[in-house]
């Protein structure tokens, strides 16, 4: 027996008693069976079940991506509503007089301001569209809420009765049309007459 003889029936290749010279019988090329590939039949069900258990997970993950936007839209309402809140707030302080005009949607602010246009107002008001204009006694205007991504659906002053220093400013923000946030405020006039 050769070398090759012997090191190929060492291995169970081909047995040594049907080992002749020339002829290699056809059972030697044989895969064994646990040495096969997968059947598509097994990789089937294996992607049907993937498939399945990857639906299953992703639902959890879908509510909390549509509770982030929710979240995100409710904070940005919020941080949009409280910095324009503090702007009307801020020019309301420094002001001597207030006029209240239609039905609350509009408030006009006499102070001790140096102005070339209007005597001593500045304006607030609600735009169609949802925008929120400051117009300054210089004639100058600032969109403080643009109707683009944030969008005023309510902007209403009332006086308070009791006095005339007093004011109750609500604002109610709509952002991207998925989050509402209604902030309201009373704002005291320091230098009232």
């Amino acid at each position: 027996m050769t070398q090759t003889q012997l090191l190929m029936s060492r291995r169970g290749v081909i047995p040594h008693s049907q080992f002749r010279r020339g002829s290699i019988p056809h059972s030697a090329f044989r895969i064994p069976h646990s040495t096969r590939g997968v059947t598509l039949i097994e990789l089937l069900i294996t992607i049907i079940i993937g498939s399945i258990a990857m639906l299953a997970l992703s639902a959890p993950f879908m509510a909390e991506r549509r509770f982030w936007i929710t979240s995100n839209a409710q904070a940005e309402a919020q941080r949009d509503a409280q910095l324009v809140l503090r702007a009307i707030a801020r020019h309301i302080r420094e002001g001597r007089t207030y006029e209240v005009l239609n039905g609350g949607q509009e408030l006009r602010v006499g102070g001790p301001w140096v102005c070339t246009v209007s005597p001593f107002m500045k304006v607030f008001e609600l735009h169609a569209g949802g925008e929120l204009h400051f117009h300054d006694c210089n004639g100058n205007t600032l969109v403080l809420i643009d109707g683009i991504r944030s969008e005023v659906q309510n902007f209403t002053v009332t006086p308070i009765a009791m006095t005339n220093n007093l004011l109750h400013i609500q604002l109610d923000v709509l952002y991207n049309n998925l989050e509402n946030e209604v902030v309201e405020t009373q704002v005291f006039l320091r230098n009232a007459t």
